[in-house]
């Protein structure tokens, strides 16, 4: 009877414990769906050093290369901490042509207040801008530089697509429109329009150097290594989840700030076919951005190499966070055209759409809205 007492006993204990492990689990998931935003907004630094967060930014965007992606965490954080952005006077970009300078900045009213704090001077660049070391100085002083560099071939068809070169040229009846062009790229782009001078060695002419100087050897010797002098950060996009670790340290960072969802990916009617051999040619023909991402790919691994044990802990951190924030902020769905489009699921909380709505946000939008919210504070005037 004992025996059987206990038995009984025994049953009914890990029946208990079933359920509440049951219960666990659902409760985690739950917590997890719905509470998301306050448990990333609780930075677990692994092995963090002691740090301020960089409060004065320069990010120099080059194009097509995530960088629309990386700005809008710049936005983010920018917004985050009440950092007073450096705004076009028009639009959302400076200049895709010109060297940026001081003149191209809407004009800020000094004395005013921002958030409770007088407002002192700009705190951030964030728009697409030529670099010009000594003009950001003037307007960001003390600023850490930040920019980003993707593999030149990838990044030349991207360009060549996303900005529809293939129109300028005359080239959008062909078959494969920048197979054309690679057939003979110097001959279309001595033809100059909207855009076009992406088509060769893009990356470079965004970091600032002129096409004069591309096959001077000493000359681009020399700017490449002044851009690891003046740079605090060069992010690699083929591996963008580490430089997102590597830009955390250099900030000093929350894990919530790096959490990013993809912006400016090009439509598949804008992606063309490359094979091996036209690789090859694209190389030669972007052979200075090539020796500029070879150059900056090195000392980026120089980085994280040089404490790896911490980095891989911090990235196997991110990525923890980053699956969950996509799992709770993505939903994909199928158009009647047989399209997939991203949007936020409606059953989450307010809370959680609103945060999702931050980061679906592009940059474009976000400069609309905080120029409005400068002018109706009167940091900045009305244009016009």
């Amino acid at each position: 009877m004992a025996i059987n007492k206990r038995n009984l006993f025994i049953c009914s204990l890990l029946l208990v414990v079933s359920v509440l492990f049951i219960l666990d689990s659902q409760l985690k998931d739950k917590y997890l769906k719905q509470n998301i935003k306050s448990y990333i907004s609780t930075d677990v630094s692994l092995d963090h050093e002691m740090c301020e967060p960089v409060k004065q930014v320069v990010y120099v965007k080059t194009h097509k290369t995530g960088s629309t992606t990386t700005g809008t965490l710049f936005e983010r954080y920018g917004h985050k901490n009440s950092l007073i952005f450096a705004l076009p006077k028009t639009g959302h970009t400076f200049s895709t042509l010109d060297l940026f300078n001081r003149s191209m900045v809407t004009e800020l009213q000094l004395g005013s207040t921002y958030n409770g704090k007088m407002v002192t001077g700009f705190n951030i660049i964030a728009n697409h801008a030529r670099y010009n070391r000594i003009e950001m100085d003037a307007v960001v002083p003390n600023a850490k530089f930040i920019t980003i560099l993707r593999e030149p071939s990838d990044q030349l068809e991207s360009a060549f697509g996303y900005f529809e070169l293939a129109k300028g040229w005359g080239l959008e009846d062909k078959p494969n429109a920048f197979e054309t062009f690679m057939e003979d790229p110097e001959s279309y782009f001595k033809k100059p329009f909207f855009m076009s001078h992406l088509a060769s060695n893009g990356q470079l002419f965004d970091l600032g150097l002129d096409y004069r100087f591309l096959s001077d050897e000493p000359t681009l010797n020399y700017k490449i290594r002044q851009l690891e002098h003046e740079f605090d950060l060069v992010m690699i996009m083929e591996y963008y989840d580490e430089s997102l670790i590597l830009l955390k340290q250099t900030l000093c960072l929350e894990y919530e700030d790096t959490l990013y969802l993809k912006k400016g990916a090009r439509k598949d009617t804008k992606r063309f076919v490359v094979t091996p051999k036209m690789r090859e040619k694209m190389k030669i023909w972007n052979r200075y951005d090539v020796k500029l991402y070879n150059h900056f790919n090195e000392t980026f691994w120089r980085k994280v190499n040089a404490n790896r044990q911490r980095f891989d802990r911090e990235l196997e951190e991110f990525r923890k966070r980053q699956d969950d924030i996509s799992t709770m902020c993505v939903e994909h769905v199928t158009l009647s055209n047989g399209t997939e489009k991203r949007q936020i699921p409606q059953n989450l909380s307010k809370q959680n759409i609103a945060y999702c709505k931050t980061l679906f946000m592009g940059d474009g939008r976000f400069v609309r809205r905080l120029r409005q919210t400068y002018i109706d504070i009167g940091i900045i005037t009305k244009p016009g």
